[in-house]
């Protein structure tokens, strides 16, 4: 009976990680399938309209939010592996719908209905994605980031080497660019922690911002008539701009040894016309 006490009281905490490395999981399943833009096609029997399919949206991704936090305080190694597993498959489904976006540009006068269709539900698809990456990196980094938990739990690499993976994307579709951002911002902690990581983040954001090609110089000022396109692609730039930003925020002291290079580096760019006022 004494052995089997113990037994029981070993199997307990094994069984409680189990159970919230599912949880994770599973809320993680529920997030992909939320959409990120709302229109009236979207709307299920149960909402009243788009709008109203939107607010039941956000509270479930806030509650969500929530549930994945308090999960990462408690079993912080377990929760890190299935958030690397599942961003990995996101990324891929983002991938593939931004090299779809990326193949399509330019033809859509000469693409069939079934074709648009096609390629609509398919950015849709890398949007849910994305975001599902997102949200779970917004809700477990602010706890796993903590020195103390990365000490104590040997999270250093693991998260270093999600960081990197996402820094590996190159994303030209808007909408991807702009929640890229707020998944390398949503890092933004990791820097105190691993200064190292600093200038592949900075270089990483350059790039991304790259990808949206200006077409004119960013001291032009914006054509007489902005198209929906021009709108989309200067937010995701500057979603991509924030991110270095909101870093230096988090790591001023990590910042100081590189701006000098940093300020080079704008006014070059500033000076061949690739950034625009505010970026």
């Amino acid at each position: 009976t004494s052995g089997h006490g113990q037994g029981a009281a070993l199997l307990l905490p094994l069984l409680l990680l189990l159970l919230l490395q599912l949880l994770v999981q599973g809320l993680a399943q529920q997030l992909v399938r939320l959409p990120v833009r709302f229109d009236d096609a979207d709307v299920p029997l149960w909402a009243d309209s788009a709008a109203d399919y939107k607010d039941a949206v956000g509270q479930f991704r806030s509650q969500a939010k929530l549930v994945i936090r308090a999960a990462a305080k408690l079993a912080p190694s377990p929760v890190l592996n299935s958030v690397a597993a599942f961003l990995q498959e996101g990324l891929q489904t983002a991938a593939n719908s931004n090299s779809a976006a990326t193949a399509a540009a330019g033809s859509e006068a000469t693409q069939t209905q079934q074709q648009q269709q096609a390629l609509r539900r398919q950015l849709r698809q890398g949007h849910m994605a994305l975001e599902a990456v997102v949200i779970l990196l917004e809700s477990v980094l602010p706890s796993l980031c903590d020195a103390s938990v990365v000490t104590t739990a040997g999270l250093g690499e693991g998260l270093a080497a999600l960081l990197q993976q996402l820094m590996a994307q190159r994303y030209r579709e808007p909408l991807l660019v702009t929640l890229h951002a707020r998944g390398l911002e949503a890092f933004s902690k990791l820097i105190p922690l691993a200064p190292e990581l600093l200038v592949p983040l900075l270089l990483a954001s350059f790039e991304c911002m790259a990808a949206l090609q200006l077409e004119q110089s960013g001291q032009l000022p914006p054509p007489a008539k902005v198209t929906l396109q021009w709108k989309e692609d200067a937010m995701a730039r500057l979603a991509m701009a924030k991110v270095m930003l909101n870093v230096a925020k988090e790591a001023p002291s990590a910042f100081l040894p590189h701006l000098e290079a940093l300020v080079a580096r704008i006014q070059q760019l500033w000076d061949a016309g690739q950034l625009r006022e505010g970026e």
